[in-house]
């Protein structure tokens, strides 16, 4: 009886602990989206470039 309500116990703990570190994770994350929308937009001084692909011969 002991030893369930440990097991018990102890998974409640771990689960509490999951639930805490992904909300914390949001919140950076929330943190730092926000951060970047603030942030104005800045353009690049010379001419765009394309990017070229080589596709490889065999």
């Amino acid at each position: 009886m002991a030893k369930v309500l440990i097991q018990e116990g102890i998974k409640k703990y771990f689960e509490k602990e999951a639930t805490s570190l992904v909300s914390e994770n949001n919140l950076i994350t929330d943190k730092f989206r926000d951060n970047l929308e603030k942030q104005s937009v800045r353009r690049l001084n010379r001419a765009h470039q394309r990017i070229k692909y080589y596709k490889k011969s065999d």
